[in-house]
């Protein structure tokens, strides 16, 4: 029985819930990446996800649109294990990197990684709520809360912020993610 995302024998639903972790990604902004949505940033060598609505994808709003690094080692994450997964991907346009619809990956996270991960969970407890637990290791990172707005992909109302339009550091959001998410020392994989 599965009991955590790490001892997932499927590499598309494994790969989904790390970065569901990882990342705060809504769970219908992993299921539409595809391949080309997936990159090395040149400028730092960071690997990224790009949430994007090319190609008739989906966004909740203009500020979702987005591009987050992958933190390596943050609960467990191997960038390069996600490099070969992508690559042995067929080159087939539009089609989706997990290959599941967003129902199916909820429902798979729902009622199989959470029951086994967190005992005694309440019922609110779902995907979602890895977002409202990412905020909440930012902030308790002492990460900007504009920096934790690009990485969640909120809208943010300040003229300030919205003055620098659409330019945003990855090299800041990784920073920002690798003091939220640091790989605990000796433990190779947390329990997710």
């Amino acid at each position: 029985m599965v009991t955590t995302i790490h001892e997932e024998t499927n590499a598309a639903k494994r790969f989904f819930g790390l970065l569901a972790v990882i990342t705060g990604a809504r769970c219908g902004e992993l299921t539409q990446l595809t391949k080309a949505d997936i990159y090395e940033d040149g400028d730092n060598g960071l690997l990224c996800i790009d949430i994007n609505a090319n190609n008739g994808k989906a966004l909740k709003n203009k500020a979702s649109a987005r591009v987050v690094p992958l933190i390596d080692g943050a609960f467990g994450f191997r960038s390069e294990e996600f490099r070969e997964y992508v690559a042995s991907l067929p080159d087939e346009e539009n089609s989706s990197v997990f290959r599941m619809s967003r129902d199916v990956a909820s429902k798979w996270f729902n009622e199989v990684i959470l029951p086994k991960a967190i005992e005694n969970r309440s019922g609110d407890l779902v995907l979602h709520s890895l977002r409202h637990t990412m905020a909440t290791l930012l902030k308790h990172a002492g990460v900007a809360e504009s920096t934790a707005q690009d990485v969640l992909g909120h809208t943010n109302q300040s003229i300030t912020f919205n003055l620098y339009g659409k330019t945003k550091s990855v090299n800041l959001m990784a920073e920002a993610l690798k003091q939220a998410l640091p790989e605990p020392a000796g433990l190779q994989h947390a329990r997710v």
